[in-house]
């Protein structure tokens, strides 16, 4: 793998991270919010 795939590997973790930091939060409350009514 060169640098360029590495990089490129790097971003991606750091994209689904960033995404499953946004939504996981987003299913707790949907989660939540059933379990209220």
């Amino acid at each position: 793998m060169s640098y360029l795939g590495y990089v490129a590997a790097a971003y991606a973790v750091f994209a689904v991270v960033m995404a499953w930091d946004w939504l996981a939060p987003q299913l707790q409350i949907r989660r939540a919010l059933g379990r209220a009514r």
